[in-house]
């Protein structure tokens, strides 16, 4: 999609980050298509995922992350992220 504002990286702008069904999700906010399903979403494994795929300087340009309430997420994102602010959805 030309115009979308998420691309095929879990990292685009526009990605909502969620759990369904026991797994961590990457949702295209725009179009709701899923970008990437994480085998659950346990902290540990959301963590990894992060810092094995995502050096700082890609993850300091982030600058909204959207999500549910979980204050599990709420207590990495500001590490992972420390430019981006949250927006529960």
């Amino acid at each position: 999609q030309k115009n979308s504002l998420c691309d095929s990286t879990p990292l685009a702008k526009g990605t909502l980050f969620r759990s369904t069904g026991g797994r961590f999700s990457f949702i295209c906010i725009e179009t709701h298509d899923l970008l990437l399903l994480l085998e659950n979403r346990l902290s540990k494994t959301i963590k990894e995922y992060f810092l094995n795929n995502y050096f700082l300087a890609q993850r300091q340009k982030v600058q909204v992350v959207t999500m549910g309430l979980n204050a599990q997420y709420q207590q990495f994102v500001h590490y992972f992220f420390p430019n981006a602010i949250i927006v529960f959805a």
